[in-house]
């Protein structure tokens, strides 16, 4: 196997892992010949027309996070909201606000991946945009009471 064949095994690897098996017996087949790009290509061609059933567990895992991190999040903003009142401490007031805005966009994400993995896809990227959004409305809200 050439360099440059081993380099498309190796993105292949990071990209798809039903494609290297393909791509791997592919190019054992015609090592070192000017045709392993063109029959790594055709094995990616290949393993992405089957119908090989994708795990779940990623899903699973991304889900567990979120609901976590929503979990986490939430108890910090409750413990920390009554340090911060027991104390008057309105610096540790204004962390659990922060608390409490990460929990909102776990919840975000978190609809994000259970659509994604329900099978409505156009979820993830949409929860994305809502994060950034939160994120900016945050941004714009801090730069307009420092002037």
């Amino acid at each position: 196997m050439s360099v440059h064949s081993g380099l498309e095994l190796w993105g292949l690897l990071a990209a798809d892992s039903t494609s290297v098996d393909v791509a791997a017996n592919v190019s054992l087949l015609a090592p070192d010949s000017a045709s392993s790009s063109t029959s790594t290509s055709a094995a990616l061609a290949a393993s992405s027309s089957s119908s090989s059933v994708q795990s779940p567990w990623p899903m699973y895992a991304a889900v567990g996070v979120a609901g976590g991190s929503v979990a986490v999040k939430e108890a910090l903003y409750r413990y920390t909201l009554a340090v911060g009142e027991a104390n008057q401490n309105s610096l540790l007031v204004a962390s659990a606000w922060h608390h409490r805005s990460d929990a909102y966009s776990s919840v975000v994400a978190l609809i994000g991946c259970a659509g994604c993995g329900l099978g409505w896809p156009l979820l993830d990227p949409l929860a994305g945009l809502v994060v950034s959004g939160m994120i900016g409305q945050v941004r714009h809200l801090n730069t307009r009471r420092l002037k």
